[in-house]
């Protein structure tokens, strides 16, 4: 494969510092070229600094300064997997950012679609990949099952804030989101439960008990529980 083929195609589609997965790539060529001879080419461009090797198997169309070549920063590779509704924040940093926990971890987690492969880690990034519209509704619907989900984990947990969270997340409950998320992202019965229970507590209608077992009993904080320790 000619490396001018392969540059024409990567610098007319992408911008400097835009992620580009390379199967992804491949793909959208369409058995155009061999795929030995793909990969090779892509090494080459780097090779030739045409191209950076963000991790493995994300390149991007180096950006230039008076100090040499820049790599995305975190901001800009965070600013791609989320922004048009392409992905959310979950993990510690999601609950920092509510005013959860002043805890904070090394790693930030993301729901993307931004990459067809199920998972990808780029430096301190783990992108885990679920097929769905991030709306603002949906978002916010995963947001608030991620919450519930790890609630026991949450070290330093503001008890306090956790309350108010959860009354205005389920002011915002939204039913169809919360139907389809549950169809991609598996989530334990107990999480569903202690949804329903704090739903049911703020008189919001949901008809979460579909997920659940009527002959089942499951673990999760009474609303007197969670009062208790506010």
């Amino acid at each position: 494969m000619k490396h001018n083929y392969l540059e024409e195609i990567i610098y007319s589609r992408y911008k400097e510092n835009q992620l580009i997965e390379a199967s992804s790539l491949y793909l959208q060529l369409n058995n155009a070229v061999n795929e030995m001879a793909y990969y090779k080419a892509l090494e080459r461009m780097v090779q030739r600094k045409k191209l950076l090797k963000v991790s493995k198997g994300v390149y991007c169309i180096p950006a230039s300064s008076p100090y040499g070549l820049l790599v995305p920063s975190q901001r800009q590779i965070l600013n791609q997997l989320l922004s048009d509704e392409k992905g959310v924040v979950v993990g510690y940093s999601l609950f920092n950012s509510l005013n959860l926990t002043t805890q904070v971890s090394k790693n930030i987690d993301v729901y993307s679609t931004y990459f067809n492969a199920q998972t990808k880690n780029i430096g301190n990034i783990n992108i885990h990949n679920y097929k769905l519209n991030y709306t603002p509704e949906y978002a916010r619907t995963i947001e608030f099952l991620e919450v519930l989900a790890h609630y026991k984990e949450i070290q330093d947990i503001n008890h306090n804030a956790f309350l108010l969270y959860c009354k205005n997340s389920a002011s915002a409950y939204n039913e169809n989101a919360v139907k389809e998320v549950l169809e991609k992202i598996t989530y334990p019965k107990s999480t569903i439960a202690f949804l329903r229970n704090i739903l049911a507590h703020y008189g919001v209608q949901n008809s979460l008990s579909q997920y659940l077992s009527p002959f089942s009993s499951y673990k999760y904080p009474s609303m007197e529980e969670l009062y208790a320790l506010a």
